[in-house]
């Protein structure tokens, strides 16, 4: 079902195209626009949509060769997006000759290369890349991501996963390459030199975050590396590298801009104060968020900080760019410290009121406040292993530090009570006299007990156990003239004779994927529940399966079942959990992997709410009046075909005047439809569109229906919804139904495929101000639907205490149920309470599959 996620994104596509130009660069609106309106790679000429190729191309030939698909170039462009997704290459996009601008802004566009493909060649051009992720990409040269020999501006963008011989991410050379790199993350990118940056000839980074890339040695750049040149690097985080964060070769020079982190002393940043007090630098964690990258809002992924981290608040106004990688503002907005953070995120401002700090002071007694518990006898074992020649008597000189460390922590209660550690630092020192050819192993063993005073002083018994060891290495002497003579032997006997029918082409393999989304509804704070998905493979060959990624706040992946593959045939799970940290706000992820399907890239839209119980009750103050003056009596019936058609008769049960029983804290409704078709042996014309309501009033009504042919291949989806809510009642008429009909797709390589999506969602928060019994009736149904390729129909209702969280109602139908509702409901005065329904129903068949689905929910509560 279409989740928020999807709804922001498809909502761009009924936006005036000025919205587009948000965000992008100063100079964009002087230039020509390219509008690409197609994820499709190559494209087809002539079929009315622009791909990204398509408008490269044309920006180079400052000309129309698209046969009107794009916009001409003319040597000036900006190419801009209107929808999300991901650009899979089929090949190198073209190089870029040019002044050109690529710019993302208001969607979230993915480049990805697959592991075998670059991702931009820039040889003389002014490139401008904005608000894009760029994954995946290869080069067995230079810049696996971008390769720059002109002049390059990167900003707001992401690099994942892109590998090459030099440059992992970007590589910047040749006599005339520039390189100026703000509010960036890069992360898993592997070069064997500089594994995220490789230059040649200068460049600057700023504000930007390197984590987890990798380099080919310990010197040569995991994050940055400087090859005859200097690059100065400000406000940044270098941080998880396989090999040393920073490298230079010959007289290369990482800069210090000032205000950076590092996690190791690689790149000569020195040790400084931040504007928050903290020390930044060489050889400081930068407590980075254990989530890694994930989606915090904005175009692309990013990667957050921890709370505590240093880079917090670090970087004085004066040198924070306006905004950060997502495009929120720096500092942010709640933040009183008039500085914003190193690295490309800016969190939400975690200091707050400053917590006073306690100070210890390591006299020569400790104060009774600081407790010391001598009864956890700390016993480190220093094993010192001596390699050289010693004679049978080896001693070992154990030493303590004299004085404990004191880490006093302030806790929010009105006395602080400070926690003493006495940390002993241990420092073992085996002296050998050289005089035998045994190896000895000193082990020392050392038991160190603190004591109550500061100056932890720690009794230390040095056992040393001398073990003599003959090691007779001089035996093992390899016999050369063996070696020799198998040699020519076993080469002039080996013939491989490649044969073109030695390895039939496996069949395709056919995946069905359900649920299609997973929402998880109210979970309190602390909570963790777990939904899964369910893979099944309808192929006679088994189908592999990456390992599935998960990104989104407090979303993780449970279970993993598939990781041997779908058998052929059978069925996998993939478990995600979903533990909420955060209050009073809905989260919304992604669940990711691929197959060897004929889609193989598949994506799951995850959803969830946090929840907390309320520190008060809130004070009642009913005012509204309802006079229902018939019955109500909500029917739904099945009109045949598997696809049920609800018919209510919506009038409130109470007869008569009813005072109001709640007050209506919150109340929203959602709808949505999507239909996107692809029939690969013509053009793809997909249709795109989706509405969302959010009320201030009580009662609202609204409806979408959308519709696509593409040749012979159709899809369909709607939504419609009747909500009210008077002081005394809420009623819920919600339904959805979608279509999609591929039986007469020419196929069968590729096949066709569609991907239609109906979804309403009312919710409403109540507080009840005296004891009332509720009654709730009518039904929640959806229709039966085969699984001809993931063709399913959900409905849900539910009632939720607020206070303990409970489920006082959670009915849930999907295909071919039809669960009647009728049910009285005490509710206890002083409580507020949550309503949800929710219809969705999703058809994404491939190949010539076809079939429709239906789900509808009629509700009404009302008191008795």
């Amino acid at each position: 079902m279409a989740r928020p996620s999807m709804l922001a994104a498809l909502l761009l596509l009924l936006t005036p195209l000025a919205i587009l130009t948000a965000g992008r660069s100063p100079h964009a609106s002087a230039a020509n626009t390219i509008t690409v309106n197609s994820l499709t790679d190559p494209g087809l000429t002539g079929d009315h949509f622009c791909s990204l190729r398509e408008a490269i191309t044309n920006a180079n030939a400052k000309a129309d060769t698209s046969t009107g698909d794009c916009a001409a170039g003319t040597g000036n462009d900006t190419i801009v997006f209107n929808l999300s997704g991901t650009i899979a290459l089929v090949s190198n996009l073209p190089s870029i000759q040019h002044t050109l601008e690529i710019d993302g802004a208001g969607q979230a566009i993915t480049i990805d290369g697959g592991g075998a493909r670059q991702g931009f060649l820039n040889f003389s051009g002014v490139v401008t890349l904005n608000n894009l992720t760029i994954a995946n990409g290869h080069s067995s040269g230079t810049g696996g991501g971008v390769s720059n020999n002109g002049s390059l501006t990167v900003t707001n963008c992401t690099f994942v996963g892109n590998t090459a011989a030099g440059g992992g991410a970007i590589y910047n050379g040749g006599p005339a390459g520039t390189l100026a790199v703000t509010n960036c993350t890069f992360s898993g990118n592997v070069s064997a030199a500089g594994g995220a940056i490789e230059s040649g000839h200068g460049g600057t980074v700023t504000s930007s975050t390197f984590a987890n890339n990798s380099s080919g040695s310990s010197s040569a750049g995991a994050a940055i590396l400087a090859t005859d040149t200097t690059v100065q690097v400000a406000n940044s985080i270098l941080a998880g590298s396989t090999g040393a964060n920073c490298g230079v070769v010959g007289t290369g020079v990482v800069g210090n801009g000032g205000f950076n982190i590092s996690d190791d002393g690689s790149c000569g940043f020195g040790s400084s104060p931040g504007a928050n007090g903290d020390t930044l630098g060489d050889n400081v964690l930068p407590l980075l968020d254990t989530s890694g990258l994930q989606n915090n809002g904005g175009p692309t992924d990013t990667i957050g900080l921890q709370p505590t981290s240093p880079a917090v608040n670090a970087v004085p106004i004066a040198d924070c760019p306006a905004t950060d990688q997502r495009g929120d503002p720096r500092p942010d907005p709640g933040d009183k410290s008039n500085a914003c953070d190193v690295g490309a995120f800016e969190s939400i401002d975690a200091l707050g009121t400053p917590t006073p700090t306690a100070t210890a002071t390591p006299t020569a007694s400790a104060t009774s406040t600081a407790t010391v518990a001598p009864s956890s006898s700390a016993t480190p074992t220093a094993t010192a292993t001596d390699t050289t020649v010693a004679t049978a008597t080896a001693t070992a000189t154990a030493t303590v530090s004299g004085t404990a460390t004191v880490t006093a922590t302030a806790t929010d209660t009105p006395s602080a009570t400070p926690t003493t550690t006495a940390t002993s630092t241990l420092t073992s020192t085996p002296t050998a006299t050289a005089t035998g050819t045994a190896t000895t192993t000193a082990t020392a063993t050392v038991s160190a007990t603190p004591t109550d005073t500061a100056t932890a002083t720690a009794t230390v018994s040095a056992t040393a156990t001398d073990t003599g060891t003959s090691t007779a290495t001089a035996t093992a002497t390899p016999t050369a003239t063996a070696t020799a003579t198998d040699t020519p032997t076993a080469t002039a006997s080996i013939t491989v004779t490649p044969t073109a029918t030695a390895t039939p082409k496996p069949p395709p393999v056919k995946l069905t994927i359900t649920p299609a989304s997973l929402s998880f509804g109210n979970v309190k704070t602390g909570g963790a529940p777990i939904k899964s998905i369910t893979l099944h493979n309808k192929s006679k060959t088994n189908d592999s399966v990456t390992l599935p990624q998960v990104s989104g706040q407090y979303f993780s992946l449970a279970s993993n079942d598939c990781e041997a593959g779908v058998p052929a045939g059978g069925t996998c799970k993939i478990g995600v959990s979903f533990a909420p940290m955060t209050a009073g706000k809905k989260f919304t992820g992604k669940l990711t992997f691929t197959d060897q399907s004929k889609k193989s890239s598949h994506t799951i839209k995850l959803k969830g709410k946090g929840v907390r119980t309320p520190a008060s009750s809130p004070t009642m103050t009913p005012s509204v009046t309802a006079t229902p003056t018939a019955t109500a009596t909500p029917t739904a019936t099945s009109t045949g075909g598997g696809t049920p058609t609800a018919t209510a008769t919506a009038t409130p049960s109470p007869t008569g005047t009813s005072t109001a029983t709640y007050t209506l804290s919150n109340i929203s409704q959602t709808l949505s439809g999507f239909v996107d078709l692809t029939e690969p042996s013509i053009s793809p014309n997909p249709v795109q569109t989706a509405t969302a309501v959010a009320v201030a009033t009580p009662s609202f009504t609204d409806s979408i229906s959308l519709s696509d042919t593409n040749v012979d291949i159709s899809g369909s989806a709607s939504a419609s919804q009747t909500s009210a809510a008077d002081g005394s009642s809420i009623s819920a008429i919600e339904s959805a139904q979608t279509a999609a009909d591929l039986s007469l797709c020419l196929g069968p390589n590729p096949l066709c495929m569609a991907e239609n999506q109906g979804f309403t969602e009312f919710l409403a928060d109540f507080c009840i101000a005296s004891d009332t019994t509720y009654a709730l009736s009518g039904s929640v149904q959806a229709s039966t639907s085969e699984d001809f390729g993931n063709i399913n129909a959900t409905g849900i209702v539910s009632i939720q205490d607020l206070s303990t969280m409970d489920f006082i109602v959670n009915e849930q139908v999907a295909n071919g149920q039809n669960d009647p509702l009728s049910m009285d409901l005490p509710l206890s005065g002083g409580g507020c309470y949550e309503m949800i329904v929710e219809v969705f129903a999703t058809a994404l068949p491939s190949g010539t599959g076809s079939g429709s689905a239906s789900a509808s929910c009629n509700v009404l509560l009302s008191p008795q």
